[in-house]
């Protein structure tokens, strides 16, 4: 497995700064793309554009970080803390999607109104609830940043720490992504 970390010569924990790769990746980039280097750095470029698109995502940072650690995160699972959060995440976009499916069979002027007024209602709610998730993201953040205090320290919690953290960051990506092309859907 390629040790992304070293590739762009990062350090091996859980919060890194986001212009620190950017800088370690344009200077890399330099030296091994293909115009530059030779067709023989193709290979090299694309490990480089990839160890970069995955470590300025911290689940995907997260998720590499414990894969060189040996760890396996298991299958996802939610947080107590964000089962309220996703209840209602679960619950608008089901009728999202349900107001958008009832919108293509109306015809009549009185019918095609009501449903705008729902889906201005279910819009509200859905920027409301993503709101919600992308404070819930925020402090994700800001809990990886904190981890990095430990990481050194108390590797076994810390790896604990990172697998929750992990999940964290996946599920709430899904549903923001989920709540997103809704919201799409409803303003068009």
């Amino acid at each position: 497995m390629t040790d992304y970390f070293a590739l762009l010569r990062q350090p091996h924990q859980p919060h890194l700064d986001d212009r620190a790769i950017e800088q370690a990746f344009h200077e890399r980039a330099r030296l091994l793309h293909p115009d530059a280097a030779g067709a023989n750095e193709g290979d090299e470029f694309a490990q480089l554009n990839s160890a970069f698109n995955i470590l300025r995502d911290p689940c995907l940072r997260l998720r590499h970080l414990l894969e060189l650690e040996g760890v396996t995160p298991a299958k996802e699972l939610l947080a107590p803390e964000l089962a309220e959060f996703f209840s209602q995440a679960a619950e608008i976009s089901h009728r999202a999607k349900a107001q958008i499916a009832n919108e293509r069979g109306s015809d009549s002027a009185i019918g095609r109104s009501i449903a705008q007024l729902k889906r201005s209602r279910i819009r509200a709610e859905l920027v409301s609830v993503l709101g919600e998730l992308e404070a819930s993201k925020l402090q994700a953040q800001s809990d990886l940043e904190d981890l990095n205090a430990i990481w050194s320290n108390d590797r076994v919690a810390a790896v604990g720490k990172a697998v929750q953290l992990q999940q964290r960051f996946t599920v709430l990506q899904r549903w923001m992504k989920t709540l997103r092309e809704l919201q799409f859907q409803l303003e068009n």
